[in-house]
């Protein structure tokens, strides 16, 4: 078995998920508290860290940093993964902001796999960051959720991405909000979209 830490800002929010979501506490501990600030303070190690905390127009600055990268590279055992949830594009002139992202991860030395969405450039990425390489062909899917198999098959690995011309991000430059602007509104369309159809899913 295994038992989880989840951590959120909002007390309401976390009840919501009880009363209204069914979420168990019998595996899961709540814990409500600033993301960074737990990166900061926890003193707990993990095999897996799960970051999704994107907002369609708020981006957590303070946690996307050099600094706090290398905070959750400390929190991770051995053989750990850390998990980021992104949107935006890989190539072209917007592509500095993802990027940025990239190289100030790649300066902890962990090893990074990039999971693009390919229907849209500026769609949803999932970028892994591990202390040894996996390669994603070698992957034993069969050993995820099942309602995450179904999306395997939309995501496409970028093994190999040059991410020099970005930006380090760091505590006294956090400048990836301002970068994130430029891209916004084609964001907004795009989960405009997506939001409408999965309202039509039934």
């Amino acid at each position: 078995g295994f038992t989880v830490d989840a951590v959120e800002l909002d007390q309401n929010v976390a009840e919501a998920t009880i009363n209204f979501f069914g979420l168990s506490q019998k595996d899961i501990t709540l814990i409500i508290d600033d993301a960074r600030h737990y990166i900061q303070t926890a003193k707990n190690k993990y095999d897996l860290i799960v970051v999704d905390i994107l907002g369609a127009e708020n981006i957590p600055v303070h946690l996307y940093t050099k600094e706090s990268f290398n905070k959750i590279n400390d929190m991770l055992t051995k053989n750990g993964t850390v998990y980021f949830y992104f949107a935006g594009d890989v190539d072209g002139e917007k592509s500095i902001f993802i990027k940025s992202f990239l190289k100030t991860i790649a300066l902890t030395g962990l090893k990074l796999n990039i999971y693009a969405e390919e229907t849209l450039p500026s769609g949803m990425k999932v970028i892994s960051a591990t202390k040894s390489f996996i390669d994603p062909d070698n992957y034993l899917f069969e050993r995820m959720n099942s309602c995450c198999k179904p999306f395997t098959d939309s995501y496409t690995e970028v093994l190999f991405m040059d991410f020099n011309s970005g930006y380090i991000l760091k505590d006294d430059l956090p400048i990836l909000e301002m970068l994130y602007i430029n891209q916004l509104p084609e964001y907004k369309v795009r989960n405009y979209y997506w939001k409408k159809d999965r309202d039509h899913v039934h």
